[in-house]
């Protein structure tokens, strides 16, 4: 371009999201560096006293790591959907620092963490960003792009299909929220929506966290 050679990368970053040769590696990439990037966060709040012995009262650190920890570690992952392996990566993460927090042992059980932190697993929190994402598609004017792509999505893909659409889907069967290609026709605020969406979100993972604190009999 203008005589000047354009170097050839294999990734590079926009809208702080890195982009690679493959969505494979897409995710791969930008888990990492969210865990990165986190960690850094918490280590930048210990001066505070966000730590477990002797630091903030438990309440505060909570709220610490919502708002400061939290959007880090999951930004950009409602675009990517991590699943399996690099989900785990994720709630590995979040375990390990929660369980810091709090001073408790390694071996704690998982569900201990979410019943006395009263934060959902990060899958839960991933469905629920990809859901608020699609509940503004859907609220848009029948006539915009996005909505278009998402109606044109929602009826050609099959449920084999990597596309974001199909995985707003299968979201939906697993929470019971109805049809996707149903929601962009819907009569209802984007309020409203969302407050479904966290209640059926919600519901299904306490039930869950529940049924496995059942197999504690410390718990």
């Amino acid at each position: 371009m203008n005589e000047a050679t354009i170097e050839r990368v294999d990734s590079a970053m926009h809208l702080r999201i890195i982009r690679t040769n493959s969505m494979k590696q897409n995710i791969i990439a930008n888990i990492e560096e969210n865990i990165k990037k986190s960690r850094r966060s918490a280590y930048a709040l210990l001066g505070s006293g966000f730590h477990g012995e002797n630091g903030l009262d438990m309440e505060t650190m909570i709220h610490l790591y919502k708002i400061y920890i939290l959007p880090v570690l999951l930004y950009g992952m409602d675009l990517l959907t991590p699943r399996s392996l690099n989900l785990e990566k994720l709630e590995k993460f979040q375990k390990k620092m929660l369980k810091q927090l709090m001073s408790l042992p390694t071996n704690t059980p998982d569900p201990a963490i979410n019943i006395l932190m009263g934060i959902l697993t990060v899958e839960a929190q991933i469905h629920l960003k990809v859901m608020t994402l699609f509940i503004n598609v859907c609220t848009q004017p029948n006539e915009s792009l996005e909505k278009q792509l998402a109606r044109r999505q929602l009826c050609i893909k099959s449920m084999n299909s990597n596309s974001w659409f199909i995985e707003v889907k299968a979201i939906m069967l697993k929470y019971d929220l109805g049809n996707a290609i149903e929601w962009l026709d819907i009569q209802m605020k984007k309020e409203e929506l969302l407050s479904k969406t966290r209640k059926g979100i919600n519901a299904y993972w306490i039930e869950r966290i529940t049924s496995l604190a059942k197999l504690y009999t410390g718990l």
